[in-house]
């Protein structure tokens, strides 16, 4: 049974001899390892920043490497609203230069989260029910 690393690795790397691969595999596991603390403090800031912001309901997010895949839920569009959040986004990109950020934001705060992602809810009726 093909692990997600070699499912990532086997169709760009084919033609290289096992010895490589294996080269590659441990590389990729220590890049992870080497961002996994990063992204944790990447993830609390951005709860901890964006608990601060009374239209942000829930965040979701996901890790793979280096990447942290960031969704937004808001419940209000109005472009008064939207720029707090976007100036925590660029703070929190500065401040965490080394991790690949994509965020986006979701204008409907009831949708769902994607499959994979771990969703933290910020605002105050789902803390307590």
């Amino acid at each position: 049974m093909k692990t997600e690393k070699d499912r990532l690795l086997a169709p760009k790397y084919k033609h290289l001899p096992s010895i490589y691969k294996k080269s590659l595999r441990k590389k990729f596991t220590r890049i992870a390892e080497d961002f996994k603390g990063d992204i944790s403090l990447a993830v609390s800031r951005i709860i901890q920043e964006f608990k601060r912001l009374s239209n942000v309901k829930k965040i979701a997010h996901n890790a793979e490497g280096k990447r942290l895949t960031i969704w937004t839920f808001v419940d209000n569009y109005e472009y008064n609203s939207l720029t707090p959040i976007y100036d925590k986004e660029l703070e929190i990109i500065e401040q965490f230069s080394r991790i690949e950020f994509s965020f986006n934001t979701i204008f409907n705060p009831d949708e769902d989260a994607p499959i994979g992602f771990t969703v933290d809810y910020l605002d105050k009726w789902h803390q307590y029910h």
